[in-house]
């Protein structure tokens, strides 16, 4: 039986009104308690599975789907009123139209799934930039702190002036002292920043600055 005073029952950052807007949480709770210790070494302390899942659509979405329905009326247009020559260039504007449309409906349906347990980390996440949907598996306790990472995506060139983009990877220092890319590529510093504390908390890490890290001063803001 949990102590009613104890820290364990404190409201956890995953239930809280400060959880980032398009982040849902499920699980995390207190399933079962040896000794009133909350943290790693201090007795066992299990917890439901906590799982976080949100959408993490590229920001470049409207201007590719825009991209794309233009491209397509244009085949449609050829197509239908364009002469009996005009059917051979529609069909190689039609299979590229295919690929625009395929990549406008990427920019919308990327996804995040992130499932912590006291075993392990197991994060889903498909990344547009690349297109690939990513998988990554570390074991629990390896981890020792987790930190966000600001980079810079590269988006193109306009009047020969390169364009780039902030970015946040969500890391992980292993017990190893290697570090991982747990998350990779979130346009959202805020939803970066939660999913960190979140593993944190339910993990029992306390956050520390690491080498590095460029993040804004620590705040003991969570509750307490």
């Amino acid at each position: 039986m949990v102590d009613p005073g104890s820290h364990l029952d404190r409201p956890k950052i995953w239930d809280t009104a400060g959880r980032p807007e398009g982040i849902r949480a499920k699980g995390g709770d207190v399933v079962h308690v040896s000794s009133a210790g909350a943290y790693r070494g201090e007795g066992t302390v299990l917890r439901s599975p906590l799982t976080l899942t949100c959408w993490t659509p590229d920001r470049r979405r409207w201007f590719i789907l825009f991209f794309a329905l233009t491209w397509d009326g244009a085949v449609f247009l050829c197509m239908k009123f364009g002469g009996h020559g005009a059917w051979l260039m529609a069909l190689a504007m039609l299979l590229a139209g295919g690929l625009v449309s395929y990549v406008a409906v990427m920019a919308f349906l990327c996804r995040l799934t992130i499932v912590v347990s006291a075993q392990n980390v197991s994060v889903r996440q498909l990344v547009f930039s690349s297109g690939k949907k990513v998988a990554r598996d570390l074991p629990a306790q390896a981890l020792t702190q987790l930190y966000v990472e600001k980079a810079q995506r590269h988006e193109g060139t306009i009047n020969e002036t390169e364009i780039w983009r902030p970015v946040y990877h969500v890391m992980a220092v292993l017990t190893t002292g290697a570090r991982e890319q747990l998350v990779s590529e979130l346009e959202d510093e805020g939803r970066a920043r939660f999913i960190e504390r979140a593993i944190e908390e339910y993990l029992g890490i306390s956050d520390m600055s690491v080498e590095g890290e460029d993040r804004p001063p620590i705040q003991s803001d969570l509750p307490t």
